[in-house]
Formats: C-alpha cells, sequence, structure tokens
C-alpha cells in the first residue's frame, strides 16, 4: 500500500497545521489527569476534564508533541507529590488545570457490539499552565493557516 502521508523532512509547519487543525480554533479549560498515551503517529494524549465533569482527551500533535514531555511531567510529578501523602490516589482525583488553545476533531472507534461511534477529541496548539510563583507559562505554537 502507498504512504499518502509526506516524510517527516518534507512536511513544513503551516502544512502539518492544515492536517492537524482542520476546525475552528477555540480556546478551553481543562483539568489535565495523569492517564495519559500515545496513537501509532507518537501523538501524545492525556484525559482531561472540562465544564460539569466532562471527559476528554487532549492530543499533542506533531511538532508540539516534544513540548508537551514537560506537561507530562509536570502531571507525573503532581501525581506522585499526592502519592507520598498517603495511600495511593485515584488517577482522576489528580487534576492540574491548563488553559489550551486548539481545535476539536473526530475520532471514530468500536464499540463492544461492533457499531462505530463518534468521540471527539481536542488537539492542542498552544496551552498555558502556572509555575510554582503563580506565574503563565505559554507552550506550543499558534495555528498556521
Amino acid at each position: 500500500m502507498i504512504e499518502p502521508r509526506k516524510p517527516a523532512h518534507d512536511v513544513t509547519p503551516d502544512h502539518e497545521d492544515r492536517g492537524i487543525f482542520k476546525g475552528q480554533i477555540v480556546q478551553l479549560t481543562a483539568d489535565l489527569v495523569p492517564v495519559y498515551g500515545q496513537n501509532g503517529r507518537e501523538d501524545i494524549m492525556i484525559k482531561g476534564f472540562v465544564s460539569a465533569g466532562r471527559p476528554i482527551d487532549v492530543v499533542f500533535a506533531g511538532r508540539r508533541r516534544h513540548q508537551a514531555v514537560a506537561l507530562l511531567n509536570r502531571l507525573k510529578a503532581v501525581w506522585a507529590q499526592k502519592a507520598r501523602n498517603g495511600a495511593k490516589p485515584a488517577a482522576d482525583s489528580v487534576r492540574f488545570p491548563v488553559a489550551i488553545e486548539g481545535a476539536w476533531r473526530p475520532r471514530f472507534a468500536c464499540d463492544d457490539q461492533g457499531w462505530q461511534t463518534r468521540e471527539m477529541q481536542f488537539f492542542a496548539a498552544r496551552w498555558a499552565v502556572l509555575d510554582s510563583d503563580g506565574n503563565s507559562v505559554t507552550f506550543g505554537a499558534p495555528v498556521i493557516r
């Protein structure tokens, strides 16, 4: 089968962003939790919660995934700190607030009966967290269109 994607060395930032951020760019605040993984393209996916406790998957793709490693390390440190103070906490109870700018994208998966379901993922372009001094630190890059 022919690979439809360009080789990595031929992908420019604007080409990458046109492929990742196909929808409207929006801003939201999510509480990320230390539940994370990678997909087949090695994008980093972190579970989070938005208003009213609705769960979402936040995806850090392309050139932005390298900067997301710092966010993962921060989540691990927050979880380790809570775990030192007593019994091992549930991962969903350890929350780290992050302001994120990005776009919603659909993801299709099969349920237990084999039916295809549509879930939404949030692809992050830029994100901001508070450092230990209360200052906002921004990561990522604005979307190039």
